[in-house]
């Protein structure tokens, strides 16, 4: 494993999970399947804020629960200092709309640690001093990654990401979905063996 570390550390309260079974079997379960691609690249802790405090290894991957209650103006200054003491090369911030967070972030670490922040659907903030801390936290962001570069485009339009140059297009989530020998899936659903886009169509004629 190499010694590049990344803290991928998400500022939602999610009280509702107790565990990281929990988290798993939720909708985020799909969200943690780029970690067996990475882990033997990067030496990756997740640090989530859940309804429990808790450290622990699974597969090779470190989680950290928080218990702390954030918001846009809650900093969890707890889980600041965790981070900061791991010194880690990469900090990759899920969504856009913890400005502040960003900001003490770069305060804390220095300018040789990177910034990323992953876009997961959210809006820019309407103008005003909400809009103008994205603007700000713009600065000491590195690079933005996007399921599709052109859900940047509000971003961009509204002055928040100053350049395209720092918006990456990757897909948010992982699939376990494997490729089947087609035929044998036609058999085992009891489907004929013609068209099958064909049928569709005269379904739904």
């Amino acid at each position: 494993m190499t010694n590049i570390k990344l803290i991928d550390v998400s500022f939602n309260y999610e009280p509702v999970f107790f565990c990281l079974d929990d988290i798993l079997r939720s909708a985020h379960g799909a969200s943690f399947g780029f970690l067996n691609f990475i882990k033997e690249h990067l030496n990756v802790t997740l640090v989530y804020h859940i309804g429990c405090e808790e450290k622990l290894e699974k597969d090779g991957v470190r989680y950290i629960f928080f218990k702390n209650k954030t918001s846009f103006k809650h900093i969890p200054f707890k889980t600041l200092r965790y981070i900061k003491n791991e010194t880690p090369d990469v900090v990759l911030v899920e969504g856009l709309v913890f400005p502040i967070h960003i900001i003490t972030i770069r305060f804390l670490l220095g300018k040789k640690v990177k910034i990323v922040v992953q876009h997961h659907g959210e809006k820019p903030f309407a103008p005003g001093i909400k809009m103008s801390l994205q603007k700000l936290a713009n600065k000491y962001i590195d690079a933005y990654i996007f399921t599709s570069l052109g859900n940047a485009e509000p971003w961009l339009k509204n002055g928040i990401i100053n350049t395209m140059d720092k918006c990456h297009e990757v897909l948010e989530a992982s699939t376990h979905f494997v490729r089947q020998d087609k035929q044998e899936s036609r058999n085992r659903l009891g489907l004929p063996n013609n068209d099958i886009l064909k049928m569709a169509n005269d379904l739904f004629r």
